[in-house]
């Protein structure tokens, strides 16, 4: 695949082992690759971007690859509420 671009997606993920159940949200979702193969060593070029439950942003991009699967990527997060993984917390923490 030379290029492509998924563009204003939207992901919802409801995780019911935990109680209560989280749900995870993601839209404004892109996601653009280029140059993306199979080939063994070669890597891709990815960007993408999504807002999280609303109000958090991220962003990711650099390069992936898939044989062997590697991966040199830069992230920026913003504004990402802990309140909705409070589920996955809880066992952590102690009062």
């Amino acid at each position: 695949l030379n290029s492509g671009t998924i563009d204003n997606y939207q992901l919802q993920f409801v995780d019911k082992i935990p109680s209560p159940p989280v749900t995870i949200k993601l839209d404004h979702t892109t996601l653009a690759l280029e140059r993306l193969t199979t080939r063994k060593n070669q890597l891709c070029k990815i960007k993408l971007s999504f807002r999280l439950n609303k109000n958090g942003r991220f962003n990711i991009g650099g390069k992936l690859g898939l044989l062997p699967l590697t991966a040199n990527l830069t992230y920026q997060a913003d504004q990402i509420a802990l309140q909705p993984f409070q589920s996955y917390l809880n066992p952590y923490l102690t009062a």
